[in-house]
């Protein structure tokens, strides 16, 4: 399988997160330091970078918030995004869609909540 037919997939790296009332600034560094590193080795070996948004209606993840946008401490410049309104990525994003017609059938996924948005996507 060529490089090419790889994508690294984002999830939720956003300010939203920073909103709510568990979130902890302890461990935010060095994720984001690691999630640089993933990203700055996908743009180098030409492996296409895609960001999903969480979004909702109302609240830090509604588009009129301002929150649904990238995380501070992170500079990525997507080949693509995509909004979503469930845990998964692949749920109504159009997501599936640009993986098929890109020919990706390998995935990197990353991002915040690991347990939910990442793994269900």
């Amino acid at each position: 399988m060529s490089v090419s037919a790889t994508a690294l997939i984002v999830v939720d790296a956003q300010e939203s997160f920073r909103q709510r009332p568990y979130w902890s600034d302890t461990d935010a560094p060095a994720f984001l330091n690691r999630l640089q590193a993933l990203i700055d080795g996908a743009k180098a070996q030409e492996i296409p970078v895609v960001q999903i948004f969480h979004v909702e209606d109302t609240g830090a993840f509604s588009l009129a918030s301002g929150y649904v946008k990238t995380m501070a401490g992170l500079s990525i410049a997507p080949d693509a995004s995509f909004y979503k309104h469930s845990h998964s990525a692949l749920v109504g994003s159009g997501l599936d869609v640009w993986l098929v017609q890109h020919g990706v059938q390998r995935w990197i996924v990353s991002g915040l909540r690991r347990e939910q948005c990442c793994a269900t996507t």
